[in-house]
């Protein structure tokens, strides 16, 4: 046995995410909040170049508007105990993003780039939806589980049985 006290070479950063989320929900939602990171900063930094890859109208307000929303969520989603209610804030945003990417088909010039975004859009939200029922189905059961008592092992009397045999006879007179 050693007497050196044992080193922690997580990062520190690290070691504060270390049991947040909680549950089987805490692989998906962590990847998840690190890409809403990565992609929100993307859009904030430099929302016309994000745009044009993706086919959208160049509108670098509503674009950055995204990015903000996406560094939320993702935020969110590291930091929650119950990364539930950010999987569907990205469900929502999946939404909003098909419904600011699907003018581009008229109005970008790059109707091939925008359907590709609009096919990628739609994998996202299939994997982001799937993710979300998952964990809204394990938040139920598990909420269920907790509010269900066990009384098997009470028999309903305030006394064991061998202590209240006769007690409901009428007393002789």
């Amino acid at each position: 046995m050693s007497t050196e006290p044992e080193m922690d070479t997580k990062h520190p950063f690290s070691r504060m995410l270390s049991n947040r989320p909680k549950g089987p929900m805490r692989s998906p939602a962590r990847l998840l909040g690190w890409f809403s990171i990565g992609l929100g900063l993307a859009e904030v930094i430099m929302p016309r170049a994000v745009a044009r890859l993706a086919g959208a109208p160049n509108l670098p307000l509503v674009t950055r508007l995204h990015g903000l929303r996406e560094i939320a969520v993702g935020t969110g989603l590291l930091f929650a105990k119950d990364p539930t209610p950010w999987l569907w804030g990205r469900v929502a945003g999946d939404v909003i993003d098909v419904a600011t990417v699907a003018p581009g088909l008229a109005t970008s010039g790059r109707p091939g780039r925008t359907m590709v975004s609009l096919a990628v859009l739609g994998g996202i939200a299939y994997a982001d939806v799937r993710t979300a029922e998952a964990a809204t189905s394990k938040a139920r059961s598990k909420a269920r589980s907790a509010t269900m008592f066990d009384y098997s092992d009470r028999s309903g009397f305030p006394k064991p049985a061998s202590e209240m045999r006769g007690a409901a006879l009428p007393a002789a007179a």
